[in-house]
């Protein structure tokens, strides 16, 4: 199981391991953090967090890799979403009042 947590200026993985899905989802995470502005990151065996300023690209980015886990319909994802809407995110995710 991954769990992954998501807030507006953090991104953070726990448990991935050697599957196949573990390394995609861990390849996608890295890719897009060397797109952020980062003030921390850190990878390991397992695990990797990354803190970065918002910016509209990481905005843009953390939404894509949303929809790209929840399109991915893997039961062994745990997605944590602690990301505060703004206008755009009101009007579309569901999970927003």
């Amino acid at each position: 199981m991954i769990q992954i947590n998501i807030a507006d200026t953090s991104i953070e993985i726990k448990g991935h391991t050697a599957t196949s899905i573990c390394n995609v989802v861990s390849a996608v995470v890295q890719y897009m953090c060397s797109n952020f502005e980062l003030e921390f990151y850190k990878c390991e065996y397992g695990y990797l967090k990354a803190t970065f300023k918002r910016t509209d690209i990481s905005k843009v980015l953390i939404n894509n890799f949303i929809k790209f886990i929840i399109d991915l319909n893997f039961t062994g994802i745990y997605l944590v979403d602690e990301r505060e809407c703004d206008y755009y995110e009101t009007h579309n995710r569901s999970s927003c009042s």
